[in-house]
């Protein structure tokens, strides 16, 4: 028995390691991709503040030169977007991963034959419901669930590239706007852009949630040891 037990308490002490490294390792390359966006973009608006007195007398009309400008500008705009973005994308996948990790944990702690895959759920939802089948651990009662769900709708919003706001996506757009992360260069062209402060603050709550996941898990454990022990 007491193999068995320690055995669990490693499983759950690997899921805390493995979950603060995921998250070390991004803070670090979110740090190096903020520095070099700040001399990429210094370098432009360098180039965007020169642009027109380099071409004043050489024959180009004031539409060209304002356009060449806005091109700059436009550049700058797309770089920071592709960035942030990517970068959220890759937030929101650790946070799937190590919702998963500890649905396979909980699996171990509850010894039940009930696999993730069983349930029809899909992402993080499909982890929140079966943490609280197996260990009775609901997630919406986490205080930043909400925030959590709406971070779900923009990752789809994004990686599909979805333009039109239909339904439930307006709550999404709504806290994009709201956040001066939409912007449009004309009638055709629209950018969702994420911005350095966002992804800061969805990190800190992608941390909040993980680190209060695995304090349910120790606690239900705890309880599951006490009931098996008399």
């Amino acid at each position: 028995m007491q193999k068995k037990t320690d055995s669990n308490l490693f499983k759950i002490a690997l899921f805390e390691m493995r979950t603060e490294s995921d998250l070390q390792s991004f803070k670090i390359n979110f740090d190096l991709i903020k520095e070099w966006l700040k001399k990429h973009s210094k370098e432009k608006l360098a180039d965007f503040e020169d642009f027109p007195k380099k071409f004043i007398g050489t024959g180009f009309t004031l539409e060209q030169v304002a356009n060449k400008s806005f091109k700059i500008q436009k550049e700058i705009l797309e770089k920071e977007a592709f960035f942030y973005n990517s970068l959220f994308l890759t937030l929101y996948s650790l946070l799937e991963n190590n919702l998963n990790s500890s649905c396979i944990l909980a699996k171990y702690i509850a010894k039940s034959k009930l696999d993730i895959h069983d349930l029809k759920d899909r992402g993080i939802k499909r982890s929140s419901r079966y943490l609280n089948v197996l260990l009775e651990i609901d997630l919406s009662k986490f205080k930043e669930w909400e925030k959590v769900l709406l971070y779900n709708g923009m990752r789809n919003y994004i990686s599909h590239n979805r333009l039109e706001v239909k339904g439930e996506e307006k709550q999404i757009i709504k806290y994009l706007e709201k956040h001066k992360m939409m912007i449009d260069f004309d009638d055709e062209t629209k950018y969702v852009k994420f911005t350095e402060e966002m992804i800061g603050e969805a990190v800190e709550t992608v941390e909040k949630l993980l680190n209060w996941v695995y304090e349910q898990i120790i606690n239900k454990y705890s309880i599951i040891k006490k009931v098996k022990n008399g």
